[in-house]
């Protein structure tokens, strides 16, 4: 996990983690005063974001020096004693910026002491993290951290993302591009590293699924929204990769007008070919939305993945899916349906494919019957 993947500004993230990284290459090379100086800066920050973060209302916190803000943060609790006690004395190391000061007090400013600093930064990090968690739950950095490591732990999501704007920048955002990262690597990996890569892309489409059954229904439709200018904008390898990781049929029904018919279709068009080779969640939930015309690009793939396809649980899935939409299509919906399926069943008794027949006949029968179990 990174040491700044608490906060949650993406700007003050990434200037904070460069920064961090020049405090590295400063004490690496001997430039211990430099060290200093940036160590202090960025606890000063880290320090006075937190106040901002809560409300401090004794003084404006854009206003204190780093010894307000350190006696201010230990008073709120957000700083243990022992950090607060290394604050204060980098705090009058890094005064020794200036040049006569530092003669004066003949102080010194050595590796021991950029150390020292170095440490402090990880500690304010570590201290104010924790408060920020019980406040605010996880950062959509953090919950992707913690499931690479835990896989688990996609079980208890709701319970780590406790803001609307996490769940909504874990799924536009941090978990996309985590999935693209590892897709798109060309490091060579060993038989260890490909199945340590592949249970992670699994656990990023799981957490994905699960924050997206969570949000709310303008993160949701800013997702599909997403998912239209990636059809729009990126190259046919990406929208593969991306909507076979992340989208279900029923994601695109919270779009309206255009939107909505361009999702539609292209969902329906890579069926059109090589449906064994696409993912059916594409399809789920996607019959309610459909006109009579597109029933037949619909029930086809998910008919010949029944038939032909040689997994046991695509057909399996696929049979799922034609059922399962009879809880949410209309009557004529329905009766397009069973005219497609009837048009199946005639095609197979000419092929004398009866096994295939029986499958597509209980199916059919299932959606003609079905009202009588409400």
């Amino acid at each position: 996990m990174g040491l700044f993947d608490y906060i949650r500004g993406d700007d003050f993230r990434e200037c904070l983690e460069s920064d961090f990284i020049e405090l590295e290459i400063a004490e690496n090379n001997g430039a211990y005063k430099a060290a200093l100086v940036i160590a202090g800066s960025i606890v000063e920050a880290i320090l006075v974001d937190y106040l901002v973060d809560i409300g401090y209302a004794k003084k404006n916190p854009l206003e204190m020096t780093l010894g307000e803000a350190i006696d201010a943060c230990r008073k709120e609790n957000a700083l243990s004693r022992k950090t607060a006690a290394i604050a204060d004395a980098i705090r009058e190391y890094r005064n020794l910026v200036h040049p006569g000061r530092q003669i004066r007090l003949g102080e010194k400013v050595d590796e021991n002491s950029a150390v020292v600093a170095k440490a402090l930064v990880q500690m304010v990090a570590n201290d104010t993290s924790v408060k920020r968690q019980e406040r605010h739950g996880y950062t959509a950095e953090q919950v992707l951290a913690k499931i690479e490591k835990d896989p688990s732990a996609i079980s208890i999501i709701a319970h780590l993302l406790k803001e609307e704007n996490e769940t909504e920048r874990l799924l536009l955002k941090t978990l996309p591009k985590r999935f693209m990262e590892i897709t798109y690597s060309d490091a060579f990996v060993d038989d260890d590293e490909f199945w340590s890569i592949t249970a992670t892309l699994n656990a990023v489409k799981e957490t994905f699924r699960s924050a997206f059954d969570l949000a709310g229904d303008n993160t949701k439709l800013k997702v599909a929204m997403e998912y239209v200018r990636i059809i729009m904008e990126e190259s046919g390898d990406y929208v593969k990769e991306y909507e076979d990781a992340f989208v279900y049929g029923d994601d695109i029904s919270c779009l309206e007008g255009e939107n909505q018919q361009i999702a539609k279709q292209h969902i329906l068009s890579r069926f059109a070919n090589k449906p064994n080779n696409v993912n059916l969640a594409l399809l789920d939930g996607l019959a309610p939305l459909l006109k009579k015309k597109e029933i037949s690009n619909y029930i086809d793939p998910l008919v010949k993945t029944i038939i032909s396809d040689k997994s046991d649980e695509r057909r399996k899935r696929a049979k799922e899916i034609i059922k399962g939409q009879v809880a949410w299509t209309s009557k004529k919906q329905d009766i397009w349906i069973m005219n497609r399926l009837d048009n199946w069943i005639i095609f197979l008794e000419e092929k004398n494919e009866t096994s295939e027949i029986d499958s597509i006949r209980e199916i059919r029968t299932y959606i003609e019957v079905y009202p009588f179990y409400e």
